[in-house]
């Protein structure tokens, strides 16, 4: 598929950054390949956040919430108030993140 000579008119450095600009940068991208988002998008996985429930509401597509994101604010909330579990915990999942980087990473070298 030619990709289109017309630039995209979302601004980038535009300094709203609300849940109708989140959906013109969607939008503005699809339609840079001559798709529309509606046919794409399937649901929008992200927190819940007033902004990408607002964006959800606005593209009409349920809100998945990241299985990450829940499992950190349980954690948070389980630890809270136990300075040791809570320092212990941190130094696992780092450990743990520093490790999965290092096992994805040449997966990601160009």
């Amino acid at each position: 598929m030619a990709v289109p000579d017309e630039e995209c008119t979302y601004d980038a450095e535009a300094t709203s950054f609300n849940a109708e600009a989140h959906l013109q940068c969607f939008e503005e991208e699809f339609s840079f390949y001559e798709q529309q988002c509606k046919n794409w998008c399937l649901c929008l996985i992200s927190d819940d956040t007033n902004t990408n429930m607002k964006v959800a509401r606005l593209s009409g597509k349920p809100i998945v919430g990241c299985s990450s994101h829940k499992l950190n604010v349980d954690m948070n909330a389980m630890t809270e108030g136990h300075g040791d579990l809570s320092r212990t915990v941190d130094r696992v999942h780092n450990t743990m993140k520093a490790a999965n980087s290092k096992k994805m990473q040449p997966f990601f070298e160009i």
